[in-house]
């Protein structure tokens, strides 16, 4: 079962499935494979109109080559802790 914790205060700050930011947790902890994950690429071209390049390049439509955008990273970390 996966279980999201969504900030109600600081008790939840001790539950080791706890994250204060995504994009913190995502910038230390990802790894370039799961760029390669066809499921990956999968969402960010259904969800964003863009093109996964590499784990460092998102070809956007409308912005041109970028990085990994917040939306990205949450959907890519739910994504993953299926695999945990």
């Amino acid at each position: 079962m996966l279980n999201i914790i969504f900030n109600r205060g600081t008790k939840d700050i001790e539950n080791e499935n706890y994250v204060f930011s995504p994009d913190t947790y995502f910038k230390y902890n990802y790894e370039d494979e799961w760029f390669e994950d066809e499921l990956v690429k999968e969402m960010v071209l259904d969800v964003d109109s863009s093109v996964v390049e590499s784990a460092h390049a998102i070809n956007s439509p409308v912005l041109g080559i970028i990085a990994q955008g917040n939306r990205d990273k949450i959907r890519i970390l739910v994504d993953e802790a299926r695999n945990l």
